[in-house]
């Protein structure tokens, strides 16, 4: 029909314009895509066309006159002015202190170097990462370490940390900024930082942030910042889209449901090492949703640390099988004493007493 043949006279523009041909007959060879890999087209596809559909950006008339296709495509994406991906560089030993404002005499916990240690040795592969230690030994701290070293492996764009309140979220916002602020001073690079909760502009760090916002076609350059937090991206549905978020739990766990533009956190969310704090706090319900989120974290081969310090043997191996299952059912190598791995039976849980002190992978 003629609607079919616009449709493949599109599909065929669109694959001239982009240099895809070789690419698609590869991928269709292997049997096509993916879900994980469909839901992130999707995801791509919508925010392409947010970004066209804004007359903002895309004004009908420029001086009185119609530009062409390129040149509004080019004045368009100067206008929005989106801030850069992540890159971070691990050569040698992260400079802990610089990252979160420590003095010069402070080191790192024993924790903290186990993590260091562990994160480098996963290299450039996807992994679940599950660290137990008693409250007040530095978790935090040592899961950001271990997402800059793991980001700087396997090539990550961003981190996003979610938190089980609004107020925990509200507390550890001001840290994270901090460490951003750090890793941005590094590369010499302008990233954005969102706040995820529905009472993120009485937090007033956030709102400071805000304040100092890249605006949409504003023709003012920012000045000594190192991190903003981006008008488009800070837009309704667009949060998890900022190269660093920290957010309330629900933001990860609604990957997990089948919502208008579910298709937008996973794009947000691929791309990044997921943080997720206190995972033994959430009832059966949420855990519910929490197990299906990590299976699509695992499909899209995103890193993730988990951290808790009263885990059960239980729920620990819950976690591992729903992320291995989106790692195409490959259990993840078990790393650190007390945890022998065999290729050909499932982990095994040694005597031990709490509180824990491992990381368990």
């Amino acid at each position: 029909t003629a609607w079919e043949n616009l449709w493949i006279t599109m599909i065929d523009d669109i694959v001239d314009r982009t240099g895809s041909a070789e690419v698609l007959a590869r991928v269709l060879e292997r049997g096509g895509l993916s879900a994980a890999d469909q839901l992130m087209l999707s995801g791509l596809v919508t925010m392409a066309d947010w970004i066209a559909s804004n007359q903002q950006l895309f004004p009908l008339t420029v001086s009185g006159r119609v530009p062409g296709k390129a040149s509004r495509a080019e004045g368009a994406l100067n206008a929005l002015n989106l801030t850069t991906a992540w890159a971070p560089h691990v050569d040698g030993e992260v400079p802990f202190r610089e990252r979160f404002g420590w003095r010069d005499e402070a080191e790192l916990r024993q924790a903290q170097l186990d993590v260091v240690r562990i994160a480098g040795a996963i290299g450039a592969q996807p992994a679940l990462m599950i660290v137990e230690a008693e409250t007040g030994s530095g978790k935090t701290e040592a899961a950001l370490l271990a997402a800059e070293i793991q980001a700087a492996n396997i090539g990550s764009g961003g981190v996003a940390f979610a938190l089980p309140t609004m107020a925990t979220a509200d507390a550890m916002f001001a840290r994270v900024q901090t460490w951003v602020r750090s890793t941005s001073a590094d590369e010499d690079q302008l990233h954005s930082l969102f706040l995820g909760h529905s009472r993120a502009a009485l937090n007033q760090d956030y709102a400071d942030l805000v304040g100092r916002t890249r605006s949409i076609a504003s023709d003012t350059p920012e000045q000594h910042l190192d991190v903003v937090a981006h008008q488009w991206l800070s837009g309704r549905r667009r949060g998890l889209l900022s190269e660093f978020v920290v957010c309330t739990v629900d933001h990860i766990l609604m990957c997990a449901l089948a919502t208008k533009y579910v298709t937008l956190r996973h794009l947000g969310l691929a791309g990044k090492v997921v943080v997720i704090d206190e995972v033994h706090a959430y009832d059966v319900y949420s855990t519910s949703y929490m197990h299906r989120a990590l299976m699509w974290l695992g499909a899209h081969g995103a890193p993730v640390i988990l951290l808790s310090a009263t885990l059960s043997a239980a729920q620990r191996k819950g976690l591992e099988s729903s992320y291995a299952q989106g790692l195409e059912g490959h259990w993840g190598q078990v790393l650190g004493d007390g945890f022998p791995w065999d290729e050909t039976a499932e982990p095994t849980e040694p005597e031990m007493e709490f509180p824990l002190s491992l990381i368990h992978i």
